[in-house]
């Protein structure tokens, strides 16, 4: 059974963090590739949110009896393929789970440009994703 107060719990925070996201959003490329700070409280900001999202469908699909994932790829493939996140926002929003990934791995290799870029330009999707499971759990 979908524990739906887990589900919003997690809504909430993801939506906190990706406010604190939106507050940098502001700053100008220069300032943050200058700061490991920054650079540093966007990364994590934004791997606690990727992960949120992963818990959140993980969650939803064990219901479903769908928890044979070998990647975390392949579970946002899984919530547009069983309808709880239309299948083409799957597609748009998959490579999250691989920049969770370098983030938690191969920092070294992260091109703070692109996430700059995603800082800028992707942050909707955050939100975008809410709706979608708020529209599927009621």
């Amino acid at each position: 059974m979908i524990d739906k107060n887990v589900i919003h719990k997690k809504i909430t925070d993801l939506e906190n963090d990706v406010q604190e996201l939106e507050k940098l959003a502001a700053m100008p490329l220069a300032d943050f590739e200058a700061s490991v700070s920054l650079q540093w409280t966007v990364l994590h900001g934004l791997q606690l949110s990727i992960q949120i999202i992963l818990d959140i469908g993980n969650h939803l699909l064990a219901e479903l009896d769908e928890n044979d994932m070998d990647t975390y790829t392949e579970i946002i493939q899984r919530l547009g393929a069983k309808g709880i996140i239309p299948t083409a926002f799957a597609e748009k929003i998959k490579p999250i789970a691989g920049l969770r990934n370098l983030i938690v791995h191969e920092y070294a290799i992260i091109n703070f440009e692109q996430i700059y870029n995603m800082l800028k330009n992707n942050l909707s999707d955050f939100y975008e994703f809410t709706e979608y499971i708020k529209k599927y759990i009621g």
